[in-house]
């Protein structure tokens, strides 16, 4: 089970999924989150499922927990008690296992700064930094839909948010995370819809943390 392989499948799984509720509700929609969750746990299950356990809306002290082999402080306790992760693999090995990725999937029509997506990218690395040895990873999806005069126009403008946001991920974490990397995969874009006269455009980015 690799990283790389586990970010291609949150690739498949969200464009997959949004061709599926396209199919379910007969229009062109913006999907609920929960959908896309669900379909990249269920993608990853369906390469790895005998090699990684995955718990959907994790409680983030536990993994946490679970992770450094000890209890954490009152402080921390307060901070992540209440958190909880989207997806959480586990790596199995022999009669046990232990958490080691951790995966956001976020709406990424949001802004950045002040919102959902800069405040769990923040959780993530802050996750990522704590003194532990078994959580290697975290994969942060964004997926975007755009409705312009045509597809081609829907296009251009998922593939310059996608790359605006890049820039300030990466940015993020070179300010306030030296100790931590991050690794851009190869957007998804294309146009939506069965027929050619879609105005729509949908994309999927998935950015890779760690040390």
């Amino acid at each position: 089970m690799e990283i790389d392989q586990i970010a291609r499948c949150c690739t498949d799984a969200i464009l997959r999924a949004r061709k599926q509720d396209e199919v379910w509700t007969g229009k062109l929609r913006k999907p609920p989150e929960y959908l896309f969750t669900v379909a990249v746990a269920r993608e990853i299950s369906n390469h790895y499922e005998a090699r990684c356990r995955i718990t959907l809306e994790a409680n983030a002290k536990e993994a946490i927990e679970d992770a450094m082999l000890e209890r954490l402080s009152k402080k921390e306790e307060q901070e992540y008690t209440r958190k909880r992760l989207d997806v959480l693999l586990e790596r199995v090995y022999k009669n046990t296992s232990y958490p080691w990725a951790i995966i956001e999937v976020k709406n990424g029509e949001y802004g950045f700064k002040g919102n959902v997506l800069e405040k769990d990218l923040d959780r993530l690395c802050r996750i990522l930094s704590l003194d532990h040895w078994a959580i290697h990873y975290g994969v942060l999806v964004t997926y975007y839909v755009v409705r312009k005069r045509s597809s081609v126009v829907a296009q251009n403008s998922i593939t310059r948010k996608v790359e605006e946001r890049w820039d300030r991920i990466q940015e993020f974490v070179e300010d306030h995370y030296s100790d931590l990397h991050c690794k851009n995969y190869p957007s998804k874009i294309d146009a939506a819809g069965e027929e050619s006269t879609s105005n729509f455009a949908w994309g999927v980015n998935v950015v890779r943390i760690g040390k």
